[in-house]
């Protein structure tokens, strides 16, 4: 028996209502982040601001900003179901923000130098917001495929008989 006679099976209705409902959250994702109006920051650049500690958390040059908008577009549902989630994130921001104008004399966001904002999360790395962010972001980022390609991975291989037969050792940026 092959690994592939073992995974489920998708049927072309299943296909088409999964991507639709992918279609219809990356649309609404990108309207809430477009116009720069997020919920759990009303008013205020919370959205913004968390895109960039994801890129100063887990940078990479070839992501753009959607991409790390994508991974922390659950925080408004999250917020809105569990409110101690938002207050977390609410309150780690408002930290960074104030140690940014304590040591910098200006929020996180205006600062232009990576080192300074890296400097800064240094700072809090054992906060409770830190950590849950963090930890979030490993599968948000990471877990999506539109990353995949861009990071050089080629996906699961298991549907096709595994690494092995595959090309195991064809990555050209290790």
């Amino acid at each position: 028996m092959r690994i592939t006679d073992r995974l489920p099976q998708t049927t072309r209705r299943g296909f088409l209502c999964g991507g639709t409902a992918v279609v219809v959250s990356a649309v609404a994702l990108g309207r809430v982040y477009a116009s720069e109006e997020v919920v759990l920051f009303p008013g205020e650049d919370g959205g913004k601001m968390l895109v960039q500690v994801a890129r100063d958390i887990y940078p990479h040059d070839r992501l753009t900003y959607s991409h790390y908008a994508t991974a922390v577009g659950n925080y408004d549902g999250l917020a809105a179901k569990d409110p101690a989630i938002g207050s977390l994130i609410d309150g780690g921001l408002r930290q960074l923000n104030t140690l940014s104008n304590e040591k910098f004399g200006m929020p996180y966001l205006q600062l232009s130098r990576e080192e300074d904002r890296v400097g800064l999360l240094k700072a809090i790395e054992t906060t409770p917001f830190f950590q849950r962010l963090r930890g979030d972001l490993i599968m948000t980022l990471y877990n999506n495929k539109e990353v995949w390609p861009v990071l050089g991975y080629e996906g699961a291989s298991v549907e096709y008989g595994g690494y092995i037969d595959r090309g195991f050792d064809d990555i050209d940026w290790l």
